[in-house]
């Protein structure tokens, strides 16, 4: 979709939410990692590194769970 990519290359949003944890994969090749600024980076991790790195994902997850302050 035009709109969607369009959209995406020209958002320039400056407000983070203080309870936002970004991980991200040092490989996704459509958000490339030199962008953004993750919490926890991913080796090897791509775009769909939810399924193909599913074991490390939730581990970082589960860690950033236990360890968050409500």
């Amino acid at each position: 979709n035009d709109w969607a990519m369009w959209t995406l290359l020209h958002w320039y949003n400056t407000i983070v939410p203080p309870n936002v944890f970004h991980i991200h994969g040092s490989a996704d090749k459509i958000l490339t990692a030199k962008y953004v600024k993750a919490n926890v980076i991913i080796n090897n991790g791509g775009h769909l590194m939810v399924m193909e790195n599913a074991a490390e994902v939730s581990a970082v997850l589960k860690k950033a769970l236990l360890t968050a302050t409500v």
